[in-house]
């Protein structure tokens, strides 16, 4: 007759055999022994807390073996004793748990009595130091300069750093992620707003969208963009895209009593791109299918960025991740850091955050759109930047084929083009007279893009002297120079004053030139 192992009456050790799964004709481990000695010895005397002889039922197994495991801890028992109870419990079980479940709480039970309970010994305890302090000093800053600051986006978003860019769904941050993807790997510029510094290999991970979808999606935004023969060499080399969808994609996972570790997806992801030089860039999207945890917790959204960290600290690249606003953020007005959903400490953690939104009603007022239009803009603004002043927001509109470019208001873009055709003229004049000439293309590059005088996108410069050669405000030479020449055309739409700074002896620059001087500046 089996012995009822749900009553609290003194066993034998032969029933504590049965009980732990052992076979009575084999001789028990060593430690085994000690514990079935030890508990046989207490019961009957003493009360000892949960009964490791108690079955249970599906709902309560889980929560008892965790009982069971803090008091076998708290005992001083071992991993090996701990597990073997543990194993010989589950055994007698009505239906058993899976054995790699126990063995995982186990484990995690076993790292949280050490955290509370930290070894003492009469004996000094040898503790490792954080590093060595010579390595520390401050010399290493005060024996030669510091390094450039290097950009991805010059004056924006830092080269190998963490950011993030938050916008709630369907606003258009994958779309937007996909042109900053192409334009770092081609070396052009994102909406004809933002200038690309460092052009290099990207890896971008979507595990929201599949493979057909990715493809359409690509193939879309290169039909609206149209690359130079060249720019699509550059891309076919550096872009990679890959479908994440369907896959554990976790950096941080919580374990059964809710303590976040990172697991070892950013190894393996550091192990996938090592052989990939020139890497300046990998996309994640979204925050949600990479991280564990509790989104709320400030520390297991800190165990997130550290992962992140160490991804952009071994690879060198920029890592950007796309998360989603909160609800709260959607009904504001103007957009902060706070729009991140869950804890603060996300964005607290990264060095850069981009915000994403729908136009407000004032927003598309000021820019003279309609109500029907509104879906065609968004609003971007960096609310975060540790390395640069964040800027004011930027409006960008889908276009033709659904890429988006920088727009203007209204009166902003009357003005602008006045003022714009003013600077053109006068800066091709003065470099006349000190007997030099652009190109369309070293003009375009000299001042265009963020930091530019004409403060618009370089290719928007390289339109806007296609546009004055057409309505005869300038002229081209010959090739292969086909230098920007003055028609003579009296300019009386550019009626704005306009103040340009001194001319300096490198005003004129050759588009080999004007690159190198961007990355120097940066």
């Amino acid at each position: 007759m089996e012995p009822d192992l749900n009553s609290r009456m003194p066993r034998s050790k032969l029933t504590l055999v049965k009980a732990l799964g052992l076979s009575t004709g084999t001789q028990a481990p060593s430690a085994a022994n000690d514990v079935i000695d030890s508990i046989s010895d207490l019961q009957g005397r003493i009360d000892v807390g949960p009964d490791p002889f108690r079955r249970c039922l599906d709902g309560e197994r889980t929560a008892y073996l965790l009982s069971l495991l803090g008091k076998w801890y708290g005992q001083g028992k071992s991993r090996d004793e701990v597990l073997l109870l543990a194993r010989g419990w589950n055994s007698n079980n009505f239906e058993p748990l899976p054995d790699k479940k126990v063995r995982d709480m186990c484990e995690s039970m076993l790292r949280t009595h050490e955290r509370n309970h930290p070894a003492t010994s009469d004996d000094p305890q040898v503790i490792s130091p954080l590093f060595d302090l010579e390595e520390a000093r401050v010399d290493r800053f005060l024996n030669h300069d510091p390094p450039p600051r290097e950009w991805l986006l010059v004056d924006c978003l830092p080269l190998g750093k963490v950011g993030l860019m938050v916008a709630p769904g369907g606003t258009g941050k994958s779309q937007l992620a996909l042109q900053l993807a192409i334009a770092v790997a081609t070396g052009g510029d994102l909406a004809e707003w933002w200038e690309v510094g460092e052009k290099g290999r990207v890896l971008a991970l979507f595990a929201e969208e599949d493979e057909e979808e990715l493809h359409r999606r690509v193939w879309t935004i290169l039909r609206g963009v149209g690359l130079t023969p060249e720019q699509e060499a550059n891309l076919r080399r550096n872009l990679f895209i890959r479908s994440m969808t369907a896959s554990d994609n976790l950096m941080t996972n919580a374990d059964q009593v809710g303590s976040v570790t990172r697991t070892d997806f950013a190894e393996r992801l550091c192990a996938t791109v090592k052989e990939l030089p020139d890497l300046n860039l990998i996309i994640i999207d979204p925050a949600s299918r990479s991280r564990g945890g509790n989104e709320n917790f400030a520390e297991d959204a800190t165990r997130f960025v550290e992962a992140l960290e160490l991804i952009a600290k071994t690879t060198r690249a920029t890592v950007l991740v796309l998360h989603h606003a909160n609800k709260a953020s959607t009904k504001d007005s103007e957009q902060n850091q706070g729009a991140a959903r869950g804890s603060s400490a996300l964005t607290d953690g990264v060095r850069f955050q981009m915000n994403l939104a729908l136009l407000t009603d004032k927003q598309a007022e000021d820019l003279g759109v309609e109500e029907d239009a509104k879906h065609e803009y968004i609003a971007a603004k960096v609310t975060k930047s540790n390395y640069a002043p964040a800027g004011g927001t930027v409006f960008l509109r889908r276009g033709e084929h659904g890429v988006l470019t920088y727009h203007e208001t209204q009166e902003a873009h009357s003005t602008a083009y006045v003022n714009r055709i003013n600077i053109v003229v006068e800066l091709v004049k003065q470099n006349a007279g000190k007997g030099k000439a652009y190109s369309k293309t070293s003009f375009a590059r000299c001042h265009g893009g963020k930091r530019g005088l004409l403060n618009m996108g370089i290719n928007k410069v390289e339109r806007l002297i296609d546009k004055l050669i057409v309505e005869g405000f300038l002229t081209q030479g010959p090739a292969p120079a086909m230098s920007l020449q003055l028609t003579g055309k009296p300019t009386e739409i550019a009626k704005a004053k306009v103040v340009l700074p001194p001319m300096s002896t490198d005003t004129h620059k050759t588009e080999h030139g004007a690159k190198n001087d961007d990355k120097t500046k940066a």
